[in-house]
């Protein structure tokens, strides 16, 4: 089964932050509400079997941030530092 990964890079620090969801609906809501709660955030959105699968087919994602939740999301492209899986 694919997973949804919604992916940006933090303007600061350059980290990238990736969302992984389990489906296409929680996808879509997800977007909306990071939409509502940042506009002007850059977001890519990617369809991927598993998370080492989507890494090898995004080579600039050197040591992304993975978050589960729509909140850790928006949290970590707050924050002035992040950690990196």
């Amino acid at each position: 089964m694919s997973k949804i990964y919604i992916c940006s890079t933090h303007r600061d620090t350059k980290a990238k932050v990736i969302l992984e969801l389990p489906t296409s609906e929680e996808a879509k809501q997800a977007l909306q509400r990071i939409k509502k709660e940042n506009p002007k955030l850059s977001i890519g959105v990617y369809g991927s079997r598993d998370l080492a699968t989507f890494k090898r087919t995004q080579r600039a994602l050197k040591s992304p941030t993975l978050v589960k939740s729509v909140d850790d999301f928006l949290e970590a492209m707050n924050e002035k530092e992040m950690e990196t899986v």
